[in-house]
């Protein structure tokens, strides 16, 4: 039984009515977090006190089981394609970036230090697009259709995976 599917289990046995039994992954993330009909979901601690301060209310912080994480700390990393050959960030001027949005801290801020606004006012970056999701970030590079993102290391274990069971 995946998390998701063990939490959904224990809030119907324990008689919560309206528990989704599969998560939702078809909407986009904005679309989710202003549901009225969001029980339990995860969110990026800066948009949860941020934008949706108002609308989501904190529960718990999970604690983290991938590389470089340690209990509720969680780690970026900076991501390529395998067959790249840049051996550091400034090797990456020029190409084309995925961010997750702009009120994601892992996601968006720095490539490189100073966020996207700064990689524009730099032209450090020839095109910086706005995923709406780490994994979609992940996807995209995997994918050839750009060419660096950001996530997490608790992100890349999730994709690897869910690759392997491809």
């Amino acid at each position: 039984m995946r998390f998701g599917e063990a939490i959904a289990h224990y809030l119907i046995a324990a008689g919560i009515e309206g528990v989704p039994r599969a998560l939702d992954r078809g909407r986009p993330v904005a679309a989710i977090w202003n549901d009225p009909a969001l029980l339990l979901g995860q969110c990026c601690g800066y948009p949860l006190t941020t934008g949706y301060r108002d609308r989501l209310q904190y529960v718990a912080t999970p604690r983290y089981l991938a590389a470089g994480c340690e209990g509720a700390a969680h780690r970026s990393v900076i991501i390529i394609r395998a067959e790249d050959q840049a051996n550091s960030l400034s090797n990456c001027r020029d190409y084309r970036a995925a961010v997750n949005a702009p009120d994601s801290n892992t996601g968006h801020e720095p490539i490189p230090s100073g966020g996207r606004a700064v990689c524009a006012r730099w032209r450090f970056f020839r095109d910086v697009i706005e995923t709406g999701s780490h994994a979609e970030s992940v996807r995209l590079v995997a994918a050839g259709e750009v060419d660096i993102a950001r996530s997490t290391s608790s992100v890349m274990l999730i994709w690897s995976a869910s690759s392997a069971r491809r």
